[in-house]
């Protein structure tokens, strides 16, 4: 959730159900279409709506080749997604992260700093996002 140079902050999830289907994805966000872009927000978003919609609160990317994408749903019991979040207030936790730069680990920075601001132990996004508008973002429960 947080990357430097020489260290690392990383919260582990336990309770999460393995799920494949790299049509289940593309279906979720036709952006979303080629493994290229595995690393983006287009496909962070396609996955946590093909989560979402087997019944998880969200879901993370695990592995991925081409057209054979593993991802892990997340239960309702261990994240907390929220929705309608400013850029203002992602922004104001890490300056890296910018409507222009959405891609970067700057926004997961600032994503896990605006989640523990909040009381929980990490989060990470966001996993939606409208780049003139508002954005969403997943909070992992202690």
């Amino acid at each position: 959730m947080e990357l430097g140079v020489s260290n690392g902050f990383f919260v582990c999830i336990s309770g999460g159900t393995a799920l494949s289907g790299f049509s289940d994805v593309v279906a979720a966000q036709p952006g979303c279409s080629s493994d290229a872009l595995a690393g983006q927000r287009v496909c962070e978003s396609a996955v946590h709506r093909a989560g979402a919609a087997k019944g998880f609160a969200s879901a993370i990317l695990q592995s991925h080749a081409p057209s054979s994408w593993t991802y892990l749903g997340l239960p309702n019991d261990r994240v907390q997604v929220f929705a309608g979040v400013s850029w203002t207030e992602i922004t104001a936790k890490h300056a890296g992260c910018t409507i222009t730069n959405v891609d970067a680990w700057d926004c997961n920075a600032a994503v896990h700093r605006w989640c523990t601001a909040k009381g929980f132990p990490s989060g990470y996004g966001p996993i939606e996002y409208n780049p003139s508008e508002r954005l969403a973002v997943a909070c992992v429960k202690g």
